[in-house]
């Protein structure tokens, strides 16, 4: 073997040597890193399902308190204590009170798909049922009172029943009995105890979950798969999901049970929340705990993947970063023949000089250069191949892992490229779509729109669109809200754009739901009004007949009363007239923003001298109203009512002989300050909300003739036209009250609307 024929097997041994070694240290770093990607996603896939049943279980615990403390229930409570069966507060029946419980069941119902039944159990009569209301197949069920049921055998009631427990609870998951027999779907409950007046225990609200429905609306997206078991404290299970058999509930007792090789890991806290291997399954258990419970409960979630399915594409990659390898290794080979030879030149010219010279005492004559530049080039491509596939690789990574739906389109529309997160959200592989024009992703009349968008592309700036909401069409058929931002990039070859997109299907029905709710408050409070508006008319009637009654007795009694019936029934005349009072106040309140009310514009100074001709001022108390007034222009109505509420109530409550009060304006900018103070008791800071309620007074009424309206009438005018108002009081003496009138409520517009 000649010294050429060495060298040139040195160098391919060795570049042999370093790039196979190099291929298996990528090998191995690159299967454990990818195989840890892959359980970091289901792992937070895991999370999601988690924490997306924590927060259904929250609900259940939060409708059970709220539905605990709303005024049918108080009702029932209260009307049940009274011998008779009337609400002493309401004058409502125990029976009209069950049909309130009744509808609001049912609204709740509607709301929430997975509730199967909710119930109102009384403590009498071994815990029956006093309202109930089941889901059917043709939707909520009223059960009639002659149906209800005695609960007291139930095990999820042991707890409320034997030991008097108060606190909301979680029940174990059973199946549905009815009358004693098993009927219907597995079940998990939460029972809420209800106290009456005197804090002992009058029944619970008690609400039961379909508790397959209850897991699918926690989890309505279970990626193809994946398996998710819920685990009941009580070791049943039930598994749901794409890959799950049909959802059934099995118990600790069942032969089956065994057959999950997961159980023992449970009772070992340190193996939960973390990535298991179990035969061919990679598992993650979370425990799943109710927050808002007093008693602790707690389900397991074991989220399940095959291994098999879990890094088939870590083996997909793997398998193309072999042949990557194993092309990289031919071509290191060729190169280092091509290297090794062309360095050994020299040698073989010498060697040939050697053995062919004829004269052995002749000097050889041998000129060569170290031929540094080959060396210089090989490293410059080495480090060049090195830093590309770096790069490449990292593209691909940030690429494939982004949690965004992200999409590259040339100018003609055609796509380029399309990551995992676009996959999930449109249902197309990246196989299906590459090379395919992107208005397969929209609706006709969508894509039609977007193409002008993109024709635009070459003539606007490097971002074209932030946050444009569109809708997007899935491999399915089925519709999809998104939210995309489109940048336009620079390539050597041609222009072309990133859109990044996100899936707002969630938020839009979110958003949706918002609206319904507060358009059902709106027409709440419109029929609030109404009643009010009713009701004030309805009851003037019966009083003006009491009023006539006792004046007509009086007079055919006349010789027989005395002083105390002529006193009681003056009394009697005086509490009609209050009546009388109370109701106008209330039929004020409830026009207040609903009722047209003719106005005018005036001049602040008049508007106040108008106001103190209308007040019954005692001679001793000084009225002040600054001269600011004189520099404004306001509409009469409603602010004369509010100032005037305000300074009659500061005269009204004062509690000394002489008095002051003093009214003040000041200009803030987009809105006028108005400030009314006296030096009469204060307010203690207790109060400061309390006054400005319905009804509400300070002092008893036979002190002070009052309704407890004029507060709320004032904080119901500013609050129709956008104010705000506030009491200032160290509870000693003086009382500011400061109101916000903003100018808006006087422009031309505005005056316009306030009129009709």
């Amino acid at each position: 073997m000649t010294p050429r024929v060495k060298l040139i097997s040195l160098v391919v041994i060795v570049t042999l040597v370093s790039v196979v070694s190099l291929s298996v240290v990528h090998y191995v770093s690159t299967r454990a890193r990818e195989e840890q990607i892959a359980l970091t996603q289901l792992d937070a896939m895991a999370q999601i399902y988690a924490e997306s049943l924590n927060g259904t279980l929250s609900d259940m615990t939060e409708d059970a308190a709220l539905l605990a403390k709303i005024p049918p229930v108080l009702g029932i409570v209260r009307a049940s204590a009274d011998v008779s069966g009337i609400d002493p507060e309401d004058g409502s029946s125990l029976m009209q009170w069950r049909n309130r419980l009744e509808t609001i069941f049912s609204g709740l119902m509607v709301t929430r798909p997975h509730y199967y039944q909710l119930r109102f159990i009384g403590r009498d009569d071994n815990w029956r049922e006093i309202v109930r209301v089941n889901r059917t197949l043709e939707g909520e069920q009223r059960i009639a009172v002659g149906d209800l049921q005695q609960k007291g055998a139930e095990p999820y009631l042991a707890p409320v029943k034997l030991h008097n427990v108060t606190f909301p609870y979680f029940s174990e998951v059973t199946l549905n009995r009815e009358h004693g027999k098993v009927e219907g779907p597995a079940m998990i409950r939460i029972v809420h105890p209800v106290q009456n007046g005197v804090g002992d225990v009058f029944g619970a609200i008690v609400i039961n979950a379909d508790f397959e429905s209850l897991l699918r609306q926690a989890a309505p997206k279970i990626v193809e798969g994946i398996r998710a078991t819920a685990i009941t404290s009580a070791l049943d299970y039930m598994s749901f999901g794409p890959d799950a058999s049909p959802p059934e509930l099995v118990f600790h007792s069942d032969p089956d049970w065994q057959s999950r090789n997961f159980f023992n890991l449970l009772t070992q806290p340190d193996k939960r929340g973390q990535p298991l291997i179990v035969g061919d399954m990679a598992v993650y258990i979370h425990q799943v705990e109710a927050a808002s419970v007093s008693q602790p409960f707690a389900l397991y979630l074991v989220t399940e993947k095959s291994k098999s399915d879990l890094f088939a594409e870590v083996r997909r990659r793997l398998d193309k970063d072999v042949l990557l390898s194993l092309l990289l290794i031919a071509l290191s080979f060729s190169l280092a023949l091509v290297v090794g030879n062309h360095l050994t030149r020299p040698l073989s010219k010498l060697h040939q000089l050697v053995t062919s010279r004829s004269d052995a005492s002749q000097p050889i004559e041998f000129f060569t250069s170290p031929d540094a530049e080959v060396v210089e080039l090989a490293q410059a491509f080495s480090a060049m191949s090195n830093n590309l596939l770096r790069e490449t690789l990292r593209v691909r990574a940030m690429f494939s892992a982004v949690g965004n739906a992200v999409i590259v389109i040339d100018k003609s529309g055609t796509v380029e490229e399309f990551n995992t997160a676009a996959e999930e959200i449109f249902g197309y592989s990246q196989d299906e779509i590459v090379g395919r024009n992107i208005g397969l992703l929209m609706p006709p009349d969508v894509a039609q729109d977007h193409h002008i968008h993109i024709e635009e592309f070459g003539k606007s700036s490097r971002q074209i669109g932030v946050d444009r909401e569109i809708i997007g069409l899935c491999k399915d058929g089925s519709s999809v809200h998104l939210e995309i931002s489109i940048s336009a990039v620079n390539y050597p070859d041609s222009q072309h754009l990133i859109g990044l997109v996100r899936d707002i299907t969630a938020k839009k029905a979110a958003e949706a739901q918002v609206r319904d709710l507060i358009e059902a408050l709106e027409r709440s409070n419109e029929e609030l009004d109404q009643f009010a508006y009713v009701a004030s008319h309805d009851l003037r009637a019966p009083l003006r007949v009491i009023d006539n009654a006792s004046r007509w007795l009086e007079e055919d009694l006349e010789d027989h009363l005395t002083e105390d019936t002529r006193e009681s029934m003056e009394l009697l005349r005086n509490r009609v007239h209050r009546m009388e009072h109370l109701l106008d106040d209330l039929l004020e309140h409830s026009r207040i923003g609903r009722v047209a009310s003719e106005t005018d514009w005036i001049r602040g100074d008049w508007l106040m001298d108008g106001i103190a001709d209308l007040l019954d001022l005692p001679k001793d108390f000084t009225l002040n109203i600054s001269q600011a007034f004189s520099e404004i222009e306001v509409l009469r109505m409603p602010l004369q009512t509010v100032l005037l509420n305000l300074i009659g109530n500061a005269i009204k409550h004062h509690d000394l002989a002489m008095g002051r009060i003093d009214v003040d304006v000041f200009d803030r900018g987009d809105a006028y300050e108005f400030r009314v103070t006296d030096d009469g008791p204060g307010i203690p800071e207790k109060y400061h909300k309390k006054v400005f309620e319905m009804f509400q007074t300070l002092k008893p009424r036979d002190q002070v003739e009052a309704s407890g309206m004029g507060l709320a009438m004032v904080r119901k005018h500013v609050d129709v036209v956008g104010g705000r108002i506030h009491l200032i009081s160290d509870g000693g003496r003086g009382t500011t009250f400061q109101v916000l009138w903003p100018k808006t409520a006087y422009n031309a517009q505005e005056k316009r609307k306030y009129a009709s």
